[in-house]
C-alpha cells in the first residue's frame, strides 16, 4: 500500500468516526422526542462540539492530500466527495441540534396517539436505515448500497406532507394556546427530520459519484 492509499484510508476512518458521532446524536434526539427525555440534549450537544472539531480535521486532511499526492481519477473524485459528506454531516448534526432546542421549548410530552398517527416510529426507523445502508456503502464502496438510499428518500417526504394535515386536525381540536404551540413544534421537527433525510440523499449522491463517475442529482444521472 502506498502513502497516497494510507492516506485515502486514514480520510475514510475519520469519516466513518464522524458519522458514528452524527448517528449517535440522531439517535438521542429521536429517542428524546419520543420519550421527552431532555437529559439526552446535553449528550447531543457535546457530541456536536465533537462533530466540529472532526469536520476541521477531515477539511484539512483533504487539503493536504490534495496538495501533496496531486490525486487523479477515483482518488481524486473520492477527496472531493469527502470534502462534500462531512459538510452534510454537519448538516444532519446542525438539525438534531435544532430538534434539541424546539424539545427545550415544548411544554410537556407528545401525545403518544399523536405521534402514532404522525408514523413517528417509521420515521425514526427510515432515518436510521438509512443512515446505516450510508455508512456501509462508504465503507464498502457500494454504489448499489447509495442507490438504495435514493430510493428510500421518498417515504420521509411523504410522511413529511402527511404531518400537514394530521397537525392541522390535532390543533384545531386543541383546547389550551400550551398544546397548539407543542403541536407546532413537533411539526417543525418533522421539517427537521425530513431535512436530515436531504443530508442523507446528498451522500448517497456523493458516494455514486465517487464510485461510478456518474452525477446523480434529483433523481437524474449524467
Amino acid at each position: 500500500m502506498n502513502q497516497l492509499s494510507i492516506e485515502l484510508f486514514q480520510l475514510k476512518t475519520i469519516t466513518l468516526e464522524m458519522a458514528e458521532l452524527v448517528k449517535a446524536q440522531v439517535v438521542g434526539i429521536m429517542q428524546a422526542t419520543v420519550n421527552f427525555d431532555l437529559s439526552l440534549i446535553d449528550e447531543i450537544e457535546l457530541n456536536e462540539r465533537q462533530v466540529d472539531n472532526l469536520d476541521i480535521r477531515i477539511e484539512r486532511k483533504c487539503e493536504q492530500i490534495l496538495a501533496l499526492f496531486s490525486p487523479v481519477a477515483r482518488d481524486l473524485r473520492f477527496v472531493f466527495a469527502i470534502n462534500k459528506i462531512v459538510d452534510d454531516l454537519e448538516g444532519i448534526s446542525d438539525n438534531a441540534h435544532a430538534i434539541g432546542k424546539y424539545l427545550l421549548e415544548t411544554s410537556e410530552a407528545f401525545d403518544k396517539k399523536a405521534l402514532e398517527l404522525l408514523e413517528f416510529k417509521r420515521m425514526h426507523d427510515q432515518v436510521l436505515n438509512m443512515l446505516d445502508a450510508l455508512m456501509l456503502a462508504l465503507e464498502e464502496e457500494s454504489s448499489e448500497r447509495a442507490r438504495f438510499v435514493l430510493t428510500q428518500e421518498d417515504v420521509l417526504d411523504q410522511l413529511n406532507i402527511k404531518a400537514n394535515g394530521v397537525i392541522a386536525r390535532l390543533a384545531t381540536a386543541a383546547t389550551k394556546e400550551e398544546e397548539v404551540t407543542d403541536l407546532l413544534n413537533l411539526l417543525t421537527i418533522i421539517r427537521k427530520i425530513e431535512k436530515i433525510g436531504d443530508y442523507l440523499a446528498n451522500i448517497a449522491e456523493r458516494i455514486i459519484y465517487f464510485i461510478d463517475a456518474r452525477i446523480v442529482k434529483h433523481g437524474l444521472a449524467g
